[in-house]
């Protein structure tokens, strides 16, 4: 017993410092993600990880030694130095199944950190720029480019190395860059239809966010134009407001798709679209109170300020999800509570008002509550537009 207690902390630090072991990923076609045609390799364990910066670490056959095993996923703003830099390599090896025969592939980078993409120690491409050619460092712009093409074949095992070069966001909270739109899209494994299928996405989104913003563009004018003509009715100038502030979100939102842009302009984009979205959904308890009680509390008032600092900080700079839930319920309640009270006073056109901010809470209800991505193309477009078009 003495001697195991005495090995054992020799044990540990064999452990310790022992070579990493190599696990070869097996990939199949069936890992392919149905709509957009990729297999989020960035998520599959298999993959080790070295902070700095060597090019030999590129090399196909190297000695792992001090090397953790970690997914690009795992990459946090904790591993950032003082200046908010984050520099490292992955390594992974993979194989492909029989199945992939004849079909051509391709690695694609998909977020704003700089990487150089390397096969069997061959450099394949870079996405932005990470500094080893003497250059300064440039983010990755270019978040939906062409993929890189490889001549990977079935049955052959392949190392894959990867220089990432990221830095904190300037915004708070301080998280990576490379977390927006997300790690997973860290490197991904792209399909022949990858390239259509992304065009035909993005494609449908412009249309239908030019749709949206067109028709709420027009009814917002037809309400401004209402409340000039009837410039005492308070109800018309809310309705024009939250209409306006509906149409201010989609442009925001279509502004998302300009070619070329940098975090910080996205992230100024971002943080007017969940300003807009934010303030036209604090109008449908304003807008209930006017109509049912004729004047808007104190008490409510002092309700949907402390509402807008929660809601559009969870938002804005990424709190727990759970926080935008509960305020959508708590939102939902306050509505809930106003038509309850006073339904025996509901009399002509109200009822319109109500249904359609009613309509319009339950599908923003359903969106939050399907916010963890299961939420797919057309049901998501469906949803979207029932939210925008209910009210107005």
């Amino acid at each position: 017993m003495k001697s195991f207690k005495t090995c054992l902390p020799f044990l540990f630090i064999g452990i310790n410092f022992c070579r990493a072991q190599d696990t070869t990923v097996l990939l199949s076609p069936a890992m392919f993600d149905k709509t957009t045609d990729q297999i989020f390799i960035a998520a599959k364990d298999g993959w080790f990880f070295k902070e700095g910066n060597d090019t030999a670490w590129a090399k196909k056959d190297i000695d792992s030694t001090g090397w953790k095993k970690m997914k690009p996923t795992e990459l946090s703003e904790k591993l950032a130095g003082k200046n908010g830099k984050l520099e490292g390599w992955f390594r992974i090896k993979i194989q492909l199944d029989e199945s992939f025969k004849s079909i051509p592939l391709g690695l694609n980078i998909g977020t704003w950190a700089a990487s150089d993409v390397y096969l069997d120690g061959q450099w394949l491409g870079s996405a932005g720029n990470t500094g080893n050619n003497g250059e300064p460092f440039k983010e990755n712009k270019f978040l939906y480019s062409n993929p890189i093409q490889t001549n990977i074949s079935p049955g052959k095992e392949y190392t894959i190395a990867m220089h990432v070069v990221d830095y904190v966001s300037p915004f708070p909270p301080a998280r990576l860059k490379s977390k927006d739109p997300g790690l997973p899209f860290l490197i991904t494994l792209t399909g022949p239809k990858y390239i259509s299928a992304r065009e035909q996405q993005v494609i449908k989104e412009k249309i239908f966010n030019a749709i949206w913003a067109g028709v709420c563009t027009v009814l917002s004018l037809l309400f401004w134009l209402l409340y000039t003509q009837n410039p005492k009715e308070k109800n018309l100038l809310l309705i024009a407001l939250c209409v306006s502030f509906l149409t201010l979100n989609l442009f925001c939102n279509n502004a998302y798709y300009i070619p070329v842009r940098s975090f910080v302009s996205q992230q100024l984009i971002y943080f007017g679209s969940a300003l807009f979205a934010t303030l036209a959904f604090l109008m449908i308890p304003l807008i209930l109170a006017s109509v049912f009680k004729g004047k808007v509390t104190v008490s409510l008032k002092i309700f949907l300020t402390g509402f807008f600092i929660v809601y559009f900080i969870s938002t804005s700079i990424w709190l727990v999800s759970i926080i935008i839930t509960v305020s959508a319920f708590m939102l939902f309640a306050v509505c809930i509570y106003y038509v309850i009270s006073s339904w025996k006073n509901l009399r002509g056109a109200q009822w319109a008002i109500v249904a359609g901010l009613l309509l319009m809470l339950f599908w923003l209800l359903i969106i939050v509550i399907k916010g963890d991505g299961t939420l797919q193309f057309p049901y998501a477009i469906l949803y979207v537009t029932c939210v925008y078009f209910s009210f107005p």
